[in-house]
C-alpha cells in the first residue's frame, strides 16, 4: 500500500509508537494498531521540495492488543485470456509491553497476453489516394512471480526510548515471447516479416532500516533517528530475431542479444527534532541525507544467429550515476487567536556525477562529469 502510494508521487511516512507494522492495511482489524491517519497538505521545510502531492501521515498506537495476532489472505486473478494467476501472504506481530515482533511472507504470480494491432497507409499529397501500407500484427504472453518478505521487532527499556531494527526481501523472476508479424507493400521494402521478441529476468533486492526515538515528553518533545539501506538489482536479457522475404524472393535474418544488469544502491540517515512549546507553538529541525549509487552497462551482441553474434562496440556503453543530497530544515508554527501561521526553511546541496564508458574504454581514463548545486526553499502557510 504505501509503495503504490509513493509511485503516485505521495511521500508516505509512518510515525511512532509502533512503526514496525508495514502491513497493518491488510490486519483483520487496522483499527487496532492505528490510532490516527491524515493526509499533510501543508508539510513545510521538513519535507524535500521535490513532492508533488500530499503526505500521509499515519501514527499507531503504542502497546496495541498484547499478544499474537495476525491474518492470511490469498486471490485469484484472470487477465485476458492467460491462465490462471495467484497470490497470497500471511503475517504475524506479537505486542507486549517492552517488545514488539512481526513477520510477513507474501507470494505474487503474474500472467497476461498483449494484443496489438497497428494499420498505417501512405497518401499521396496530391491526389490523397493510397500509395503503400505497413501493417503489424502481435500477440504476446508475459509470465512473472515475486516473492516478499518482510521482519522486524522494537524494543522499548524505558518509557522514553524506543529502538526499531526491520528489513525487507524481494526475489522474483519474469519472461515474455512476443511474436510480431510484419505486411507491407512499400517499394524496397519486405514485404512480409516476423519478429520474434523474447525477454527474461530476476530481481533480488531489499532493505535494513534502523530507528531510535528518544522522547523528552511524550510526542510533543523528541528527537527521532532513521538509518536505511536499499539495494535492488535486476539481471535478465532480452533477444530480438528478424526473418524478412522481399518481392524479389530474397531474404534477410538479424539476431541480437541485449543483456542487462542494473544494481542501485542507496543510504538514507535522517534526524529529527520536535518540540511543542506550548499548546500553540511548535518548532522542528532536523537533517536528511540520501547517497545513491547506481550502474547500468548496455552491451550488445549482433549476427545473423546466435552462433555468429558477436559483441556490438557501437551499441556497448557502460553507464554510472552517483548523487549526494544533505538537506537541513527548520520551521516554526504558531496561532494568535483564530489565526494560523507556520513558516520554514529547507536548505539543500545537492552533488551528482556521471561517466560514460565507450567499447575498451578504460574507468581510469575517462574523466567524470561533475556538478553540484545548493538551494533554499522557504515555505510560509497561513490558515
Amino acid at each position: 500500500f504505501e509503495e503504490q502510494l509513493k509511485k503516485c508521487g505521495v511521500e508516505v511516512t509512518v510515525l511512532p509508537a509502533d512503526n514496525n507494522y508495514p502491513d497493518s492495511c491488510f490486519v483483520e482489524d487496522p483499527a487496532v494498531i492505528t490510532r490516527k491517519c491524515a493526509i499533510i497538505t501543508n508539510p513545510g521545510a521538513k519535507y524535500s521540495a521535490e513532492g508533488t502531492a500530499g503526505i500521509i501521515n499515519i501514527i499507531l498506537k503504542e502497546n496495541a492488543r498484547a499478544g499474537y495476532y495476525g491474518s492470511v489472505q490469498g486471490g485469484f486473478s484472470h487477465h485476458n485470456g492467460a491462465p490462471l494467476a495467484w497470490n497470497g501472504s500471511a503475517n504475524i506481530n506479537y505486542n507486549s509491553g517492552k517488545f514488539d515482533f512481526y513477520a510477513s511472507l507474501g507470494y505474487r504470480q503474474r500472467n497476461h497476453i498483449n494484443l496489438s494491432s497497428v494499420d498505417r497507409t501512405n497518401l499521396d499529397p496530391v491526389s490523397g489516394e493510397e500509395t503503400s501500407f505497413l501493417n503489424q500484427s502481435s500477440e504476446g504472453l508475459g509470465k512473472g512471480q515475486n516473492m516478499f518478505a518482510r521482519a522486524g521487532f522494537s524494543y522499548r527499556p524505558t518509557k522514553k526510548d524506543e529502538f526499531s531494527l526491520g528489513g525487507f526481501a524481494m526475489t522474483g523472476a519474469n519472461n515474455s515471447l512476443t511474436p510480431s508479424l510484419y505486411t507491407s507493400n512499400i517499394p524496397g521494402n519486405f514485404t512480409s516479416s516476423e519478429r520474434i521478441a523474447t525477454n527474461q529476468g530476476q530481481m533480488l533486492g531489499g532493505n535494513v532500516e534502523f530507528n531510535y526515538i528518544h522522547k523528552f515528553n511524550g510526542d510533543d518533545h523528541k528527537i527521532d533517528f532513521l538509518a536505511a539501506y536499499n539495494s535492488f538489482g535486476r539481471e535478465g536479457e532480452s533477444v530480438y530475431e528478424q526473418s524478412s522475404i522481399f518481392a524479389s524472393g530474397d531474404t534477410t535474418q538479424s539476431y541480437q542479444l541485449q543483456p542487462n544488469d542494473v544494481s542501485p544502491k542507496n543510504i538514507d540517515i535522517q534526524l529529527d527534532y520536535t518540540n511543542k512549546i506550548s499548546e500553540t507553538q511548535k518548532v522542528e529541525a532536523g537533517y536528511k541525507g540520501s547517497i545513491s549509487r547506481e550502474k547500468s552497462p548496455t552491451k550488445t551482441f549482433s549476427g545473423l544467429t546466435a552462433e555468429d553474434a558477436v559483441l556490438d562496440e557501437r551499441l556497448y556503453n557502460d553507464f554510472s550515476y552517483n548523487q549526494d543530497i544533505h538537506a537541513l530544515y527548520l520551521s516554526y508554527s504558531s496561532q494568535i487567536d483564530n489565526f494560523g501561521y507556520q513558516v520554514g526553511l529547507r536548505g539543500e546541496y545537492t552533488a551528482y556525477e556521471t561517466q560514460t564508458l565507450g567499447y575498451g574504454e578504460d574507468p581510469s581514463t575517462v574523466a567524470w562529469y561533475k556538478d553540484d548545486y545548493f538551494g533554499l526553499f522557504p515555505t510560509v502557510f497561513l490558515t
